[in-house]
This record gives C-alpha cells, structure tokens and sequence, in this order.
C-alpha cells in the first residue's frame, strides 16, 4: 500500500494488523492459500471501496472484485505451480514445513540465513504484490494518492 500512496494511512495499518495471521498459509499451517495471496485479495478488495450494503445489491461488483483476485491467482499459479503455501514450497524445496511444527520451523528458518525471510518467499511476496498493485492500478486508479 505505500506503493499506492497509503503508507501512513490509519485505516490501512488497521487492515496490515488484521492480515497478520494469513501468513504462511494461514496462522503459519503452511496449508493454506500463500499469505502473499491473502493478502493481495485485501488490498485488491479495499481498493474497489464497496460497502456491504453495495455488494449485497449488486452481485456484478463482487464477482468484479473476485475476477481481478483470481486473475493475481493464477499468475501465481502459472509461475509457482499453484496458490496454496504448501504446493509452493514444494515447487521451491521438493518439500514442506508445517511452520506450526518447532523442528521444522527452525529447519525452514535455517534456509534463510541472516535474513528476514527465504529468497524464494521474498520472490514470491514481491511477484504477488507487484501483481496486485497492477490489479488496483487497472481496476481502479482512482484509488491512487
């Protein structure tokens, strides 16, 4: 979001302390949809700014909404294989980490040296969120500071 001009914005600190849990693959099962993904679809959704009452009229605005998600989705999947944090690693390390799992959390952790995260995540969260920063970008320049 600070890409778009929400780097100090309250409302989106709110929604980044509300999207916490959705990494790695959800409360760090790793068997979930990729954390970067989830939280693609949140600022993809708060970028079209429809209220509850808008989407409960008029079911078009939401499957508008779902389409340009889905599209950021299988992007991932033609290049990583697929949308859920197990199959990605996966593609990556021929294996997965349940994060939840101390032994293996410490054994993916050690595959990222000094840094805040593997290269091959760090790749992945870039890939997704330069993808969904076009996704706002198309669907909904308005939406730019």
């Amino acid at each position: 979001m600070d890409t778009l001009g929400y780097g100090d914005d309250p409302i989106v600190e709110g929604i980044w302390r509300a999207t916490i849990g959705l990494t790695g693959g959800t409360g760090n099962m790793a068997i979930g949809t990729c954390g970067a993904l989830a939280g693609a679809a949140a600022a993809i959704s708060y970028s079209f700014s429809y209220s509850k009452e808008v989407l409960e009229e008029d079911i078009m605005k939401m499957l508008s909404v779902n389409g340009a998600v889905a599209e950021v989705g299988n992007q991932l999947m033609e290049k990583y294989g697929h949308t859920t944090c197990q199959e990605i690693q996966f593609h990556h390390w021929g294996k997965s980490y349940r994060f939840t799992n101390p032994e293996a959390l410490m054994e993916f952790a050690r595959l990222s040296g000094n840094q805040k995260a593997t290269p091959e995540c760090q790749a992945v969260t870039g890939d997704v969120s330069r993808w969904a920063v076009e996704k706002i970008v198309h669907y909904n320049r308005h939406f730019l500071k």
